[in-house]
């Protein structure tokens, strides 16, 4: 059974350009990216950089490449990573909540290393205006959408416990002023 699962992964790899190039297209802002883990420090990359945009490739779990959607996943949210470290219960890892634009499915990916850090604060600020049926979703999926009350959170894990003092700069009244690439939010008011 595993090495079926093996042969399976490799096929469907192959079948996208993924190992022969370890480079793909950004459906969203066209940009070439490369997913090699020297750069991005994860194994399983299928989002953007640049955009944060992702693919729906995935089916059962991360790398698993067998969706058969493949629509394009809007980032709508941060989470952290459930962890049940006995000693740190609120650590975890910051991760991003996407959402296919095609069939409506959510799913969880980690940050990477080369992500554009201030545009994954832009979509964290930009999430504290979902919907209430969004974040009703978002909750019935077992994901935990993080607010305002974790800002401080997020800041130190993108930008160190310094945090470049952006915790004091946003204000809601600025949230509409956000980068125009942010303008088709899913789930905004």
């Amino acid at each position: 059974m595993i090495e079926m699962k093996e042969k399976m992964k490799f096929s469907t790899r192959h079948k996208f350009g993924l190992a022969q190039e370890n480079q793909f297209l950004c459906r969203h802002c066209r940009k070439f990216v490369f997913t090699g883990g020297e750069f991005s420090g994860v194994r399983s990359r299928n989002h953007c950089p640049f955009c944060l945009h992702s693919r729906h490739l995935d089916l059962v779990e991360a790398g698993d490449r067998l969706s058969a959607c493949k629509g394009v996943m809007k980032p709508v949210g941060l989470t952290r990573k459930q962890t049940r470290k006995k000693y740190n219960p609120q650590g975890g890892e910051l991760m991003l909540i996407h959402m296919c634009q095609d069939c409506g499915k959510l799913s969880i990916n980690r940050i990477a290393r080369d992500d554009d850090a201030h545009l994954i604060y832009e979509y964290f600020q930009k999430s504290f205006l979902l919907t209430a049926e969004m974040k009703h979703l978002i909750y019935s999926q077992q994901i935990e959408l993080l607010g305002e009350a974790e800002a401080d959170f997020v800041i130190r894990r993108l930008f160190g416990q310094g945090g470049m003092g952006l915790h004091e700069t946003w204000q809601p009244e600025e949230w509409a002023s956000l980068s125009p690439r942010l303008a088709e939010y899913p789930g905004s008011v």
